[in-house]
């Protein structure tokens, strides 16, 4: 595994179901205990994710970056804090069943987590203040399949470049080459049957072998500075769930590590 630095982001105010801010510490026993590690515990409030952006910021001009969450607000931080520093050199992937390119004014649920990168690309303002504005051919979808009419609307409009699965590898890999990477996985991205710790499940998921494939592959020909884990609650089902979401995870972190 390459020195990163790793942070850990207690958040759960993005959404609604208690304990999927525990996921970040339980991940990080599969993390080298040789990485340099920060905690950011309290979300709150907005400084939270200001010192969030700041510390993910700041590592990046040292170091590769994993940020272990916590649920997916924890990306309208530390997203924009990768654009600041790589500009228009960034691209992110964002590995996900869900678009979470919501406005407050769209959202059917108006959970958060559901709404980064509506905050990211400018659709609404945002808790922390970017040097940098991304356009949305620096983003691709990854396994999306649960869209609101909305975000249907967006993507088409935007013109956002999407992959249902790692099937689409050829060409996925062709459109990611030499770019440099933020990738961001949400685990209910992957089959619910292999993933059943999560929160927002949807069926037809990715299978954890096929994207850890895909990701080692990615990161023989790309240049992967950042990239975050989310969604993961070991608060839902069983031991067995538990154990059986961890070593999927696990697989994921030695791919892409």
């Amino acid at each position: 595994m390459r020195n990163l630095r790793v942070i850990s982001a207690f958040c759960n105010v993005g959404q609604q179901i208690p304990g999927v801010e525990l996921g970040s510490t339980r991940l990080l026993k599969y993390i080298s205990k040789s990485n340099t590690v920060d905690l950011i515990t309290n979300f709150e409030s907005n400084n939270s994710y200001i010192k969030l952006n700041n510390l993910v910021k700041k590592s990046l001009w040292n170091s590769r970056t994993c940020i272990l969450g916590g649920d997916h607000s924890i990306c309208c931080a530390t997203v924009p804090a990768f654009f600041d520093v790589y500009k228009e050199n960034g691209h992110l992937l964002w590995i996900d069943a869900h678009a979470d390119i919501n406005t407050k004014y769209a959202s059917l649920s108006g959970n958060t987590h559901g709404m980064p990168l509506a905050k990211v690309f400018g659709l609404e303002d945002n808790v922390v203040i970017s040097n940098y504005s991304p356009s949305f051919n620096q983003l691709t979808y990854l396994g999306v399949r649960d869209l609101d009419l909305f975000e249907k609307n967006i993507i088409i409009s935007k013109n956002i470049k999407c992959f249902s699965s790692p099937t689409d590898e050829t060409k996925l890999m062709e459109h990611l080459k030499n770019k440099t990477l933020y990738i961001s996985f949400d685990v209910d991205s992957l089959e619910p049957k292999e993933m059943p710790c999560t929160g927002t499940k949807v069926s037809n998921g990715i299978q954890i072998n096929k994207l850890c494939t895909l990701i080692q592959n990615i990161n023989k020909n790309c240049n992967i500075k950042c990239f975050d884990i989310v969604e993961y609650n070991p608060k839902i089902g069983t031991k067995d769930d538990v154990m059986l979401s961890e070593i999927n995870i696990a697989k994921y972190i030695d791919a892409i590590s």
